[in-house]
Order: structure tokens, then sequence, then C-alpha cells
């Protein structure tokens, strides 16, 4: 039968429920996949400055749309309106008096904040915001552009005007109008002083763009594209506020740029305003026209820096260069040379006076730092004001640094040493400022990989002037001095050590803006033991633990943990000019919500979506095992909303690194979770559980460590009385697929296994290339993979990780994915493991698709989705198979036949 795949989608998941035992009746449906597509969450936020006012959105609400929300943060007040835009197009002014939004059909809307009132204003092409200055452009032939002053109601109208840009602080409206020349378009600039409406006509030209202005509204900077002597010539512009006209400041004849560049664009003035930094780029490569007579050929040479493959991907690469001008003298220093990369950008600094760059001796991948002396770097400073630069000999290729935003130190981790060091940049002494702390400074969620000692959880903030600085440790908070002078503090007093809890600044702009004592620090904790979340305060000049906020099973903000899923590090939002929050809460069995807050103590509801409590949902419980190794880890088990401890229930096993932190996570019903692993929520309201362990690697043996901890769990989920040891899968995908793969090669103990865009030799993975034609040698060695040394210094670890070795030994029924295109785990590499087990008699199906890229979305994931139920229906709930299973689909009928289909015939696969 063909086309059956809608069908199946409606109807799959409640029709194969019938293939089990009569079960009670539910109170709630199970979840099909026709939620999908209309399933409701929350998109971004935004709050006005007075603190007063949120604004949000809702998607898929009405389904296949969304719903714009304005809202009083103490609940009083609400507007909804459905089609409306996306936050990030959705505008408060900066009195708090209105929001600024589109409609559909364009239509300009001015809502007044707390009332019902809606200004509708006639079709706009586009408009801007700045302060209380609204300019908009008419949907008219003449390109009218329309500025009104919020405050007082007052508009003023300007034609023929093509483009428009406020300044920073809305001081200053440049407009850009056109007109006719001799049969020619000129552009001019015209700056318009708000205030008292003055405008000054500055430039006239061609190809004006890229228009920035610098802090203070004093000086713009633009550039201009004209042809000189029949080759495109980018000149950049000056304008100083009170004078007649721009002025020429370069282009791209200008002495400081080498002729094989150019202009590319501006990047921001200076903060205090002495300076324009650009960037250059190359100018395009004549092209290379090949001998027609000429073998195509690769040469491929051990004496490469950089392999061919490389080099073949890169060779219409056009880099570019960071540069600066003083204005004062309107000459071009550029401040990256090749090989050159900026590491701190000006811009980060309240010193403009000195950027922190990388250079790399030769042109090798990054990748091949470990052995490659062509790709390893060195540190240098370079000075903005005449480019020179100074060799940091003491820096070498594996350490973090930063520049402190007052531009007085370098700060770096030396991983050898296990110690942060701070280089005075005035004088260049160094200074050990952590030596007799007793603490790791390690990630914690980076501990178990081949390069962990060198990777520090890094620094949380500076106080203002440089004064101190704020680090991490692996659960705590430190302020330190970088001169040494005073001793250090240990912030939040040893409380994340002693109760296993991770501490991080929980504004965003904490971690870019100079801290002050003045207002206390606002944390978010997350307790490793049993995952609750939360919020804690701590003054900086008051010692002792930090104060608890509100910490329960939730999920507010867990920040830099790679584990969780999308969403889950949402950063509380701050009102500009009030001490108002907006933050976003989940549980488990709540969806994600946002709230109001003053004090992190009591909490505004503001959205109440609960599209779960339609449907049989999941519970989750944390379970603490030993390993087979001995070690204690933890794992979830989601078990359905209408469990029944007298049943026994099919298991699968999700796995990928550490996953127990997601305990309080919402997990959203899709056709597949990241692109190739079964939708928990899904499988769960139909009828399954899921376990999903924390794996726990020991350098070296990472397969071996998955076993351990694997048929650890095993043995623990069996022994419940509500699971069906017989009916065990298990599923992975990635980097869990290579675990999958070795598992079957090395246990009977489960009834199906599932597993996707995966690896099964290790050794021939080790030699191949990843999709920008670099080698995967460093996953190896530092990465992922945990190998930590190369193949011919541990052969016999290499030959043990591999799956295909084992390929022999399987029993379990075996369901592999790929896609053609596997830029990260080659599609060759599993097919090798596919003849094995074809080869050997093994009951394998692989299903390969065309589209997408490591991963499926789209038809394709809903077509695999489909295909995995069947598969673990089958075998795990004695469901019967789909044709594709028993009889195969011929490639001649590959597009035409999917073989979804069920088989009632009795036949096995």
């Amino acid at each position: 039968m063909k086309h059956l795949l809608i069908t199946l989608l409606l109807s799959l998941r409640c029709s194969l429920l019938t293939a089990q035992a009569p079960e009670p009746p539910l109170t709630k449906p199970p979840i099909d996949t026709s939620v999908y597509n209309k399933w409701p969450s929350l998109a971004g936020a935004s709050i006005s400055n007075n603190g007063k006012y949120v604004i949000y959105t809702i998607e898929n609400q009405p389904a296949g749309s969304q719903t714009l929300v304005l809202q009083a943060t103490n609940g009083s007040w609400k507007m909804e309106i459905p089609g409306g835009q996306d936050v990030l197009y959705t505008h408060m002014t900066s009195d708090s008096r209105f929001a600024i939004y589109t409609t559909a059909g364009d239509s300009l809307c001015i809502v007044t904040l707390g009332s019902p009132d809606i200004e509708y204003l006639p079709p706009v092409s586009s408009f801007k915001l700045s302060g209380q200055w609204l300019a908009y452009q008419l949907k008219t032939p003449e390109t009218r552009l329309v500025v009104r002053d919020l405050a007082t109601g007052k508009r003023k109208i300007y034609h023929a005007v093509t483009d428009y840009f406020f300044s920073n602080d809305g001081a200053v409206l440049l407009l850009q109008t056109t007109s006719k020349k001799d049969s020619a378009a000129m552009q001019s600039l015209h700056w318009m002083q708000l205030a008292d409406d003055n405008i000054t006509t500055i430039w006239q030209g061609t190809k004006a763009g890229n228009i920035v202005f610098d802090s203070r509204s004093m000086q713009l900077a633009f550039t201009s594209g004209s042809r000189i002597n029949g080759r495109v010539n980018t000149s950049c512009w000056y304008y100083k506020a009170g004078t007649n006209n721009a002025i020429l400041l370069a282009d791209d004849r200008t002495p400081g740029i080498d002729s094989n560049l150019q202009l590319d664009n501006i990047q921001h003035f200076s903060k205090d305003g002495r300076h324009l930094f650009i960037s250059l780029k190359e100018k395009d490569k004549p092209a290379r026209i090949p001998d027609p007579n000429a073998v195509r050929v690769n040469v491929w040479s051990y004496a490469d820096e950089k392999l061919q493959s490389q080099q073949l991907q890169e060779l219409n690469y056009s880099r570019n260069y960071s540069a600066v001008i003083p204005i004062h003298d309107h000459k071009v220093i550029r401040l990256e040379q090749a090989g050159d990369r900026t590491a701190s950008l000006p811009c980060n600094n309240e010193k403009d006076e000195v950027i922190l760059l990388t250079h790399t001796t030769g042109n090798a991948g990054n990748g091949e730092s470990n052995w490659n002396v062509a790709a390893r770097k060195s540190w240098y400073l370079v000075f903005v004001k005449n480019g020179l630069r100074k060799h940091i000999t003491v820096l070498n290729d594996y350490l973090a640094v930063n520049i402190s935003p007052a531009g007085k130190y370098l700060l770096y981790y030396d991983p050898a040493q296990k110690n942060y060091f701070s280089y005075e940049i005035a004088t260049g002494t160094i200074r050990n400022i952590t030596q007799g702390i007793a603490v790791s400074w390690s990630g914690y969620y980076s501990n178990d990989f081949p390069d962990a000692s060198s990777e520090a959880r890094g620094i949380a903030g500076w106080l203002q002037q440089d004064a101190t600085v704020l680090i991490y440790d692996q659960r705590d908070i430190w302020q330190i001095d970088p001169l040494c002078i005073k001793p250090p503090v240990n912030l939040t007093n040893g409380y994340g050590r002693l109760h296993n809890t991770i501490f991080y600044l929980a504004l965003e702009n904490d971690a870019g803006e100079a801290l002050t004592n003045n207002e206390p620090l606002i944390l978010t904790a997350f307790n490793l033991d049993n995952k609750h979340n939360g919020f804690y305060s701590k003054a900086l000049n008051k010692k002792g633990d930090p104060d608890s906020l509100t910490v329960g099973p939730y999920i507010y903000s867990i920040t830099n943990n790679p584990y969780l899923p999308a969403g889950t590090g949402f950063s509380p939002l701050k009102a500009l000019n009030t001490t108002t929050y907006i933050v976003k809460r989940m549980s488990a069995a709540e969806s994600p919500n946002y709230f109001s807050t003053t004090n992190f103590r009591t909490f505004t509801r503001l959205s109440d979506l609960h599209p779960e409590k339609g449907y049989n949902w999941y519970t989750t419980t944390l379970h603490t095992f030993q390993t087979l190794d001995g070690q204690t880890t933890q794992g979830i088990l989601y078990k359905p909303e209408n469990f029944d401890p007298n049943k026994r229930y099919p298991l699968i096993f999700y796995y990928y690194e550490r996953k127990s932190d997601e305990l309080n996570a919402y997990l959203k019903p899709e056709y597949l979770a990241g692109g190739c692993n079964i939708n928990i929520p899904s499988f769960v309201s139909n009828g399954y559980l899921v376990f999903t362990p924390d794996i726990h690697f020991t350098v070296g043996n990472p397969m071996q460590s998955t076993y351990n901890t694997v048929i650890a769990a095993a043995n623990y989920m069996a022994g419940l009385p509500y699971v069906n040891p017989k009916k065990m899968g298990i599923q992975g995908c990635s980097f869990g697929g290579a675990q999958t793969n070795y598992l079957v090669t090395h246990t009977n103990l489960f009834a199906a296994a599932y597993s996707a865009s995966g690896l099964a030799n290790f050794i021939s993975h080790y030699g191949s290339l990843a999709g920008a034609g670099e080698s995967v040698q460093g996953v190896y060695e530092l990465g992922q993979m945990r190998m930590g040394a190369s193949l011919w210094q541990i052969p016999d670890q290499y030959i043990k990780n591999s799956p295909i070795l084992e390929a022999d030994k399987v029993t379990t029924p075996l369901f592999l994915m790929h896609t053609t295109n596997d830029g990260i785990c080659p599609f060759a590499n599993v097919v090798e493991f596919f003849t094995g087990l074809r080869r050997l008699g093994k009951k394998v199906w692989m299903l390969q698709y065309d589209d997408c890229n490591h991963g499926l979305w789209g038809k394709p994931a809903a077509d695999l989705s489909i295909r995995i139920t069947q598969f673990f229906d089958h075998y795990l709930k004695d469901a019967p198979p789909p044709k594709w299973m028993v009889n195969g689909v011929p490639a001649a009928m590959k597009g035409i036949e999917t073989g979804l289909e069920l088989d009632n015939s009795g036949k096995v696969p």
C-alpha cells in the first residue's frame, strides 16, 4: 500500500496499544503525532524599563500561528494579540508608556500600556523606535517618513527617504534620501538634531551604508562605494556634529591597507571616540584557469601544514582582518596579521588601548594543536594607538586568556600548575593569584574528558577598575585580588562544596559589566544530588553563606550545563530602572511559564500554559545505583501519569553522557528528540517506561564505562516489580549510537536496540575526515571519544572499543539509522557494521535517509518516528511487525512504497 504516512502519523500510537492486553480506561488520552505541530510553547520575552510591563510570545497558539501578549507584571492588566509579531519586532518605549508592533497587514499599532487603547496607523514598510521618538516609513510610492514625538504627539513628514537611522541615545536621526542627477541616482545624508529639528546635509554620493554612531551621538562614520579605473573602491567617511560636511577618512588606497586588501566594514568607535575600528578583507582572487590538458589530481604531502581536504574547502575563503583608523590622522593601522585571531576585542573592555590576539605559526587545523607545531598558538597584546605587538611568552597554546574590563590585567588558568595567574599589562608582572587555595578549578561537566584539567570553569566577573575578580571553582565562587595584596575570599563560603551545589551569577549583564559593592549578587544554584534549582543572593562585602531566596524541584535557570535541553538556561530579565525581574520556571509536570518577581522569593504568574494536562503525561523519579565497577551514579525513571504498579511495563534505556540533571526538565512532545532519539513524553504516554542513566567515563575505555553503567542499570531496573525484564530495549544516537553498537556486541540482555548516526569502528573513524575536511583524531585524543591517546600509543584499546570486531556476538535485533551525508559520523563507518552483521546472519535493519545531516527533521523525522515506534512495539509489546521489517523495500520502490503497513500474517522478521 502507498502513501500511508499521514494516516499512520495520526493513528499509529493509539492503534498499537491494542496489541497488548487491554488496559484500564484512561482518563486522559495518550499523546499521538497529531499534537506535535500544535503544541503551544513560550518564545522570547522583554520587560519595560520601569518594570511594570512585560511582552512575550506564545507559539502555536492558535495552532500554526502565535499570540503576542502584553501584560502588567503585577497581573492587573493583560492584552492578547493573536497573530501578533514576535517579541524581537515588538518594542516598548523608554518611558514605558507605549508598545509598538506591526500587524500581518503591516499596519503600525501603538498600544498604550495598561489600557485597552490601540492606535492603528496606515501600513508601513518599516519602523524604528528610540527613546521618545518613533519613525516609520509609509507604504506609499513617494517613500514618506513620519517622525513622531510620542511624548507630545507632534509629528513631521519627510519625503523621498530611502533609509533612516537613530543614534544610540535617540538624540540624532540620520536621513538617507535619493534623487536623480544626470539620470544617475544620487544619495544624500542629512543629520537631524531631534531636540530642535535642525537638519544639516552632510554628504552626497553613491552607495552609502554601514552607518555607525559613537556612544555620545557626536560622531558618525559610514561607507560608500564607487568605481575608480574600472575597479570598485570602498570609502570610509566621518562626520562630527557641528561641522558642515562629512570628510573622507580612508579608502582602499589609504596607507596601511595592503594591495591585496580592501575596506570591508565599520565595526564601532572607541569609547573615547578617538579611534574607529574597522575590518579589512582580502580582495577577490583572480580566477585560476586550469590547463585543460592537465590531470586533475590532489597531491597530499606529509609536509603539508594543513590537509589537502581542508585546503580544498578553503579555496574560496576570504579572510577579514581587524584594523583601526585614528580620527586625527586618517591612516589605517592593521591590528590583525596573517595567522592572527582576535581573542578579546576592545569593545568588551572599559579601555580601548589594547587588543588580545592569538597567532598560529602555520596554517594547520585547530584540532591538531596537541601534536602539530603549525597549529599551536602564541599570544600577543596589540596596542591600538600604533599597532605595535607584544609577545606574552609565558602563555602557551592550552591556556584560556581574558583581558580585564579596565584593561589592566590578563588573567589565565595554567592547567599544569592548576592555578590562575594575573599578568599586569603595565609592568609585565606575573602573579599566582590562587596559590594555596585547595579547590578544583575545572568544570564539573567535563571532568571525565581527556583534557579536563585544561578546562577551567572560568571567570564570573570583575569589580570596577579591576579591583578584584570573581572566579568559579567547581562549585563555589571566589573573590580574588589580581595584585595578591588582599587575601582571597570564598564568596559563597564553601556552601557549594558542602551541599554539592553549583553557583553561577544569575544575570547575563553581570558577566559582561564591571560589578559594584552596592547591590547583592543574584546567584543561580543547582543541587547535583536532588536536582533542585533556584536563586540565592550574596553581598560582596558580607561574610558567611549566601542567602537562599527560592529553591525547589523546578528549573528556573541552569547555566552552562551541556546535558540539559534547550531553554533551561533562561537568564532572568531585569528592568533597566527597577529591581523587577522576569523568570521562567518549568518542571517535569509543568510547562515553562513566565513569572515576575522583585525579590526572588515571591512570584506573580504571568503566562499560564499547561497543554500537558490534557494528555497522559509523564512523571519522573531520581534513582541512585552502583555501576559494575563500583561507582555511584544516578538516572531518571520516566513513568506514565496513569502508572499501574501492578503491571509489568516494557522499558527503554536512553543514554547520552549524563541525563539525570533533566529530572525537572519539561520535555516537549515531538517526532524525535535531537533529530534522532525517541521522544520520551510520547513513548511514556503510550505505555513504556524510560530510564536515562548517567555515564561517567574512564579515559581510554569509554565503551567499557558504558557497559558497566547500562548493564548495572538494567539489572537494577529488572529488580523492580513493575518492569518486565524480558522486554527491555536500548537506544542511542551519535556517541550514544556508538554506545548502542558496543552494547549489542557484548550482551544479550536486551530484546531490541536502536542505534542512530553512530559508529562501529574506532580505528577507521580515527583516520577519517569530518565535514570541513579536518582530521577527527583530536576528537579521540582530547574530546568526546575519550581515548586520550593516539591509535599507535594504545592500539589494543582502540580494538577493544570497536564494536565491529565483535559483530559475531550480536543476538539482539538491531535497528540502524544513518543519513547519507553525515559530517560527524561517516555513513561508511556504519555500513562496515551492517555488512558484517548481514553476512553473519544477524537481525539488522538499516535506514539510510538521503536528506539531512547527522539527524532528521521535517518529513524524514516523521517517517523515522513511525518506524522506531513500530520496531520497539514489535519486540517490546509483541505488536505485529511492519512490512518493511518483514519484506524490506526494494530499491526500485524507493519513494513509492513505504513498507509502513503492519503485517498481520504472523511472519517473523
